[in-house]
């Protein structure tokens, strides 16, 4: 029962969230106050038929002896919940635009979000339950692929989060073009560099003490302070440089952002990279040299692949951190999705904020799972490796007894 522990929560919190005052929040304007609903009195019909999944979820996860087949059952059941969460909102969205005209608004309350949380338990928990590849891709996306389809026929233009999208539709694609290269930007020159000093450290322990005094310390600067440090340099470069002009570096803009987000990203590679080098056995790298390899085909076929999943579990936290981070560059003329947040608390606009807020949420949750995803695929395809070696060391061993 233990094991069933974040599903059971995720479903409680799904079945509950329904009955929460503020599920969908319905105003005539954008300036009104509006009327919050919970799900079942917004959903009528459809409510209880969303209520009655929830139930099913739940009962499935009291069933204690599960085989492969229930736990896809149940994340199918899942992802279907998701979509039909989303059907329902669009529907009555439309409706009630219908009533109220184009300037109507239908706001997710936090209930909404709630149950949203209760689907992403669920879904975390089932996938560490898969073992296939292909199946845990399934479990993880098919429910986001509905939600598309659901965008792709305008089922959900009625969405005051998609009337607040058709209204800055250009400048939300800019910046979330902005916002993909402060996250994969930084993260890539944060994984050269990881690489360059994990190795280091590695094979130098004075090196290792040095290279993490450094990076600790940079990790425990705040953000906002950070970026305020490297204003003044910064702005002296672009003003004296005009090739660094020409790329838009100064005082406020990309340049100081991103840099303090290649600092903030190096951290977990270079941990993981010395930390899965350092797991490698050492009767492992043995039987390689009795088998004739060299030092560097030792690192390149033995060490580095078994160390793979580790340093692609540090490059997941590195990508999901440098997604949330990102926003901040908002708020020294970096772009991003940031700058839709903040222009909303500037308006207090709640739909305004959750545009800007939402797409980091998404990316930083596909970054996620997409790694984690690609994290086991590795494991799976490298796990052996380490099998074969010591079962070729033992036939070494067998084979110079014998003589």
């Amino acid at each position: 029962m233990q094991k069933n522990l974040v599903y059971l929560v995720g479903a409680l919190t799904g079945a509950l969230s329904l009955f929460v005052p503020s599920f969908l929040i319905f105003r005539e304007n954008r300036l009104a106050l509006g009327s919050p609903k919970n799900a079942i009195a917004a959903f009528d019909a459809l409510g209880i038929w969303l209520f009655l999944l929830w139930i099913l979820l739940l009962g499935l996860g009291l069933y204690k002896n599960k085989g492969k087949n229930l736990v896809i059952l149940e994340g199918l059941i899942a992802n279907f919940i998701l979509i039909f969460l989303f059907y329902a909102t669009g529907k009555v969205a439309l409706e009630f635009d219908l009533k109220f005209g184009g300037a109507a608004r239908t706001s997710l309350g936090y209930g909404f979000w709630l149950n949203l949380l209760g689907i992403y338990l669920i879904l975390f928990s089932l996938t560490k339950k898969l073992k296939k590849f292909w199946t845990k891709i399934l479990i993880s996306y098919s429910g986001f692929l509905g939600v598309i389809i659901l965008l792709f026929f305008n089922h959900l233009r009625g969405l005051s989060l998609l009337k607040e999208y058709s209204l800055i539709k250009e400048t939300f694609w800019q910046e979330a073009k902005r916002h993909l290269f402060l996250t994969a930007g930084p993260v890539g020159v944060a994984l050269i560099l990881g690489l360059f000093f994990g190795l280091w450290a590695y094979k130098s322990h004075r090196a290792e003490k040095v290279i993490f005094a450094v990076f600790n310390i940079a990790q425990v600067i705040p953000t906002l302070s950070f970026i305020g440090f490297l204003m003044l340099p910064f702005s002296y470069l672009g003003s004296n440089f005009e090739f660094l002009n020409n790329l838009g570096v100064g005082g406020v803009g990309w340049a100081p952002a991103f840099t303090v987000l290649v600092f903030y990203a190096i951290y977990p590679i270079l941990r993981n990279v010395v930390a899965g080098l350092k797991t490698v056995p050492l009767e492992v790298k043995e039987a390689a040299y009795g088998m004739g390899l060299t030092y560097l085909q030792v690192f390149t076929k033995i060490e580095l692949p078994l160390a793979l999943p580790v340093i692609v579990a540090g490059l997941r936290v590195s990508l999901v951190q440098t997604a949330g981070n990102a926003i901040l560059a908002g708020l020294v003329g970096g772009g991003g999705f940031g700058s839709l947040v903040f222009l909303g608390l500037a308006q207090t606009a709640d739909d305004l904020i959750f545009l800007g807020a939402i797409p980091i949420a998404l990316l930083a949750l596909i970054l996620d799972r997409g790694m984690l995803v690609l994290q086991s695929f590795i494991s799976k395809k490298e796990g052996g490796t380490s099998d074969f070696l010591c079962q070729r060391e033992q036939k070494i061993r067998e084979v110079c007894s014998s003589s």
